[in-house]
């Protein structure tokens, strides 16, 4: 069987009775299907069969060269083989989308070609495609880089793309493969145009097309996603510490010392309260802030002098930032009296009235 031929084929079945029923279809060998090539732009596809045939209108030349073409100016054919368009002057060049075909003129050698145009064989100044520019000193047309888009033939330069977009692809051709850049506090793996990604907590991106986030230095944090500085990255609020660290036990005109100690960014404040009461009167209550060898506030300490009964309670340290603030309580019993085994001094004057021991 012939590729491209067709034959019927009948089927027919009987029964005892007498009853005969027919089937009939037909088979078509096509050999290798290959896509359908589009007809460049001024210019022709011509499909005959398995063989295909490229042509540019008069006036106008291919531009970038097609695949496996025998010479300069002459029209490319291509055969159907494995499902592939190859070269039918070459045998290896394969052929999936027609070059369009661009002006040209004829060169004059007292006259360089116009910008945007390129010398081929010294014979014509041809137009260099959309998507590209004319490089005088290579006599080359350049593909646009990314971010630059070319939607018109015979042009010496690239657009940009608008503020703000960008694209991804060389050799672009429309304005419409310029798409929104990703801002600050968001990236894309698509060379940081959209679609875009929040960056996640724990990351900021300060600059915008980016196509990764910053990790926070360790210990830090953002608080939520998107951020945009390293500023961004804050160290939790968080008492480190407090002395006493937990119950404290003590008697009557002792001193008593209350300590807490604090880390964060920015830099918490940090207060002593008491809770379901008031703090001592300020002749017996010393307050005093505590810094680091870099003037950093680390915590804050009070002391209350001739302590009473009255002062016993729980006392609440508060270490607060515009993020969030974290507390610790400590309980104070002050008990009446003097601690155990203290030896209580005291002077008896002599009167010279008082009776004789």
């Amino acid at each position: 069987m012939q590729t491209y031929t067709s034959i019927t084929i009948r089927y027919s079945a009987s029964d005892a009775a007498g009853n005969v029923a027919y089937c009939t279809f037909n088979i078509t060998l096509e050999g290798s299907t290959c896509i359908k090539i589009l007809s460049p732009k001024n210019g022709q596809a011509t499909q005959l069969g398995v063989f295909l045939q490229l042509r540019c209108d008069s006036g106008y030349f291919f531009n970038p060269s097609p695949p496996g073409l025998p010479n300069r100016f002459e029209n490319p054919s291509y055969r159907c083989s494995g499902n592939k368009w190859v070269s039918q002057n070459d045998g290896v060049s394969i052929l999936t989308k027609a070059p369009d075909c661009m002006a040209y003129v004829a060169y004059n050698p007292t006259t360089p070609c116009n910008g945007g145009s390129i010398l081929l064989d010294y014979s014509i100044c041809l137009n260099c495609p959309p998507g590209t520019y004319s490089d005088s000193k290579t006599n080359t047309c350049k593909d646009c880089i990314p971010g630059f888009y070319q939607d018109e033939e015979g042009k010496t330069e690239c657009q940009p793309c608008p503020k703000n977009s960008s694209s991804v692809i060389t050799g672009s051709k429309s304005s419409e493969d310029c798409k929104p850049v990703c801002k600050p506090g968001y990236y894309s793996t698509n060379n940081g145009i959209s679609p875009c990604v929040e960056c996640p907590v724990g990351t900021y991106q300060n600059n915008d097309q980016q196509t990764q986030c910053f990790a926070c230095p360790t210990g830090r944090n953002t608080m939520s996603t998107g951020s945009t500085s390293l500023e961004d990255c804050l160290s939790p609020v968080r008492i480190t510490e407090t002395i006493p660290a937990s119950d404290y036990t003590t008697y009557e005109n002792q001193t008593i010392s209350l300590d807490c100690y604090i880390a964060g960014d920015p830099t918490p404040s940090v207060t002593w309260t008491k809770v379901g009461g008031s703090l001592p009167s300020p002749d017996r209550l010393t307050t005093k802030n505590v810094y680091d060898l870099d003037s950093e506030l680390t915590g804050v300490e009070i002391t209350i002098s001739g302590a009473a009964v009255s002062d016993s309670g729980t006392y609440e340290c508060r270490a607060t930032n515009k993020y969030g603030s974290v507390t610790k309580e400590v309980t104070i019993d002050v008990r009446a009296g003097s601690p155990p085994g203290e030896v209580v001094s005291f002077l008896l004057k002599w009167n010279s009235s008082s009776p004789r021991l």
